[in-house]
């Protein structure tokens, strides 16, 4: 087996590898269409603990999954969509887009920003 420039293994070219880059797409699409509990429930480990804390939220599985449904009651039309995907492996990097329009705005009779934030 190849070392990797940092010294870890890697596969040989032939070896099958999951779409992992799909998957991570499939993840943001599941997002978008207001799944939260079941990406949560299919990306994080029920031992899961979060090392960059939100305030009033537990480092938990269940915390994660309340700071998301909260971002999504304030931006009831959220979207995260995946700009760029890149895969190495089992490693993937996704540069996002973020875009929604406060809900608080319109409550408020305000004009939402066009386009939305």
């Amino acid at each position: 087996m190849r070392k990797s420039p940092r010294g870890s293994p890697t596969p040989p070219p032939s070896a099958h590898f999951p779409d992992h880059a799909a998957t991570a797409r499939t993840r943001y699409d599941n997002f978008n269409g207001g799944d939260i509990d079941g990406i949560i429930d299919g990306i994080l480990a029920d031992d899961f603990v979060e090392h960059e804390g939100t305030p009033g939220l537990a480092p938990t599985k269940e915390g994660v999954k309340e700071f998301f449904q909260t971002q999504r009651a304030a931006f009831p039309d959220m979207r995260m969509d995946a700009q760029d995907v890149i895969a190495s492996g089992d490693k993937v990097v996704v540069r996002a887009r973020l875009t929604g329009t406060l809900a608080m705005m319109q409550q408020l009779g305000l004009v939402p920003a066009d386009p939305p934030a």
